[in-house]
């Protein structure tokens, strides 16, 4: 019997049209909050068919292209997500991914360094009830995180960007699983937000929450570049501008962290781990 080849797909999250996007027996575009852009046609897969997410897009970002690859995709052997404008730096034919498969779990974005911890830099995003929701929400439904909680968002000064990975299928599903069912019960807990920013709030924390995860798990990973392509010159300097005052915000606001006592039994149980953060 001839042994079946290798499928793979990398899902592309788009929202507009751009005639960068790759396309092709790997790369699959696929237009993201189609449900809350009934008017807009990208001509591409979209995340409102089968069983979906779609209308939930403010607040999951480019989640529900995975939530709908999670429930829709069939016969996928590796599978992955990317931006209209951020890929993997690699050489994704499915014999090469397969090949790095082997001998690792997940292959990611190289980590970014941050001076302050990821518990920090996502607060800096988000509003800090929310956050402190979401450490409280993983502890209830899985207390054996606790110590990764710990050491990656509080003691630690790397960071994972964008959602961006890619997986064998049935490491994909556990990962799915775990991660709709906090983000579900996360989404319950939290009021709804008027600002752009503050509305993504499931998605940052998705990021946020993709290395603490690797971490627990202890997977081996491989990480890559991240390529950036159709970025026309001078298009990202207010988002530097923006960034660079987040940052310069964050800095001056070193320690607020303490004020995450909104709910005291994340603050109480984590303090038992000695948190190597000041005036907390």
């Amino acid at each position: 019997m001839t042994p079946k080849n290798t499928t793979a797909k990398i899902l592309v999250a788009c929202h507009k049209a751009d005639s960068a996007i790759r396309n092709d027996d790997v790369y699959m575009p696929i237009q993201v909050g189609k449900a809350l852009h009934p008017e807009l046609d990208l001509g591409i897969q979209r995340d409102d068919t089968g069983e979906n997410i779609s209308s939930k897009n403010a607040s999951y970002c480019e989640l529900t292209a995975l939530y709908w690859a999670w429930k829709n995709l069939k016969d996928v052997d590796i599978i992955g997500l990317a931006h209209y404008r951020r890929y993997f730096d690699l050489d994704t034919s499915p014999e090469n991914l397969n090949k790095i498969l082997k001998r690792h779990d997940v292959i990611a974005l190289k980590r970014k360094s941050i001076p302050e911890p990821p518990i920090a830099n996502l607060t800096g995003f988000l509003c800090q009830e929310d956050v402190t929701i979401a450490i409280d929400t993983l502890l209830e439904l899985h207390p054996d995180y606790r110590k990764a909680t710990t050491d990656y968002l509080f003691n630690n000064h790397l960071i994972s960007q964008c959602n961006m990975f890619i997986m064998k299928w049935e490491d994909f599903c556990h990962y799915c699983d775990f991660l709709f069912s906090f983000l579900e019960q996360c989404e319950k807990r939290m009021k709804p937000h008027s600002y752009t920013r503050l509305k993504r709030n499931l998605g940052y924390i998705a990021e946020s929450f993709q290395g603490l995860y690797i971490l627990h798990n202890n997977l081996k990973v491989k990480y890559v570049d991240r390529e950036e392509i159709g970025f026309t010159e001078g298009s990202g300097k207010l988002t530097g501008k923006l960034r660079k005052f987040r940052n310069w915000f964050i800095m001056k606001t070193r320690g607020r962290v303490k004020h995450l006592s909104v709910y005291p039994s994340v603050i109480t149980g984590l303090k038992q781990d000695n948190i190597k953060i000041k005036n907390i």
